[in-house]
């Protein structure tokens, strides 16, 4: 490290180069290119800031692969919560592991994120549809909240899946989404049926 730093000096002090070029001195020396992509990403969002945050590297989808998707994602959605409900009863636990890991929602989050909005919505809608008519739950009075929720999970999600964002930020948004929409229902449901 220490003969690196006496070589970026000499090169530095050869050249005559001004401070604010010095991070192209280091492109140059360590990676042999005149290049700085600091700079170049800067440049790019000064040009097209919206650009930089979309991702160009993401597949399309077939309708056979996003029907396929939105499926699996309603399955998934109805048997997690079962399998939850399963372990937690053997377990001691209750519902307790159901509400921490929210087993419903994950499934419709992730075909967000990797088939898209509509499929997202799609699915969340109709996974607790499934779930009720199978199951007897979510309870019928919780079903058109649940609704709207996962749906949002799935629309916000599939909105965000070509944002440039960690998957993990992504799924924290849908996640505030889905809640702030299920609150927004349930402030007018309790409005336009009392409680």
């Amino acid at each position: 490290l220490l003969t690196e730093l006496d070589e970026l000096r000499r090169l530095y002090a050869r050249g005559g180069t001004a401070p604010e070029h010095v991070t192209e001195l280091v492109d140059l020396y360590k990676y042999g290119i005149r290049e700085n992509r600091w700079s170049a990403m800067m440049d790019k969002l000064r040009d097209d800031p919206a650009a930089a945050l979309r991702r160009t590297d993401l597949p399309k989808l077939s309708l056979g692969t996003k029907t396929a998707a939105t499926l699996l994602a309603i399955v998934a959605a109805v048997v997690l919560p079962q399998l939850f409900h399963v372990i937690g009863a053997v377990s001691g636990q209750g519902t307790m592991l159901g509400v921490a890991f929210l087993p419903m929602h994950l499934p419709i989050i992730f075909v967000g994120l990797i088939a898209g909005p509509a499929v997202g919505a799609i699915a969340g809608a109709a996974a607790p549809l499934v779930s009720f008519l199978l199951s007897g739950m979510p309870m019928l009075a919780m079903l058109p909240l649940m609704m709207v929720e996962l749906c949002a999970y799935g629309l916000v999600a599939g909105l965000l899946r070509g944002i440039k964002l960690p998957s993990l930020a992504k799924v924290v948004i849908a996640q505030l989404a889905g809640r702030v929409v299920l609150t927004a229902a349930t402030a007018i449901a309790v409005f336009a049926f009392g409680s």
